[in-house]
């Protein structure tokens, strides 16, 4: 799949890839889906690639330079969606290690995961 030709492109297709697999309700649904496009649309500006293409450091980047003045909370809702967004392209596990930061708890303290914890999953689409 060839990169989005703009910024507008790259904000659909981060919606288009969560529209069918995000769980709960209808205002989480819609929250995730403008905080995807939100995403694809600003690492598009720094890259130029679109969801499907992005590396580790794609995402990376985002977590670390385009969330740094957001709070604790918003760090932690922006990285649930492309935790999201990572496991639809299947992803998650080869990523995860590596996308460790003060972003994963919304209090913004990082400590070390515990190591049994529930496997994250998408539901199944109908």
């Amino acid at each position: 799949m060839a990169a989005p030709k703009t910024h507008v492109r790259a904000r659909q297709i981060g919606e288009s890839l969560l529209a069918r697999s995000i769980p709960g309700s209808s205002k989480r649904k819609r929250d995730y889906l403008g905080l995807a496009g939100l995403i694809a649309e600003r690492i598009w500006k720094r890259w130029k690639v679109g969801p499907w293409q992005w590396r580790c450091k794609h995402v990376r980047w985002y977590l670390d330079v385009a969330t740094a003045d957001l709070s604790p909370r918003w760090r932690y809702k922006h990285w649930l969606a492309l935790k999201a967004m990572i496991a639809a392209r299947g992803k998650l596990n080869d990523w995860e290690p590596r996308l460790r930061g003060p972003w994963l708890r919304p209090t913004g303290e990082w400590t070390k995961p515990v190591a049994t914890r529930r496997p994250f999953r998408l539901p199944r689409s109908a």
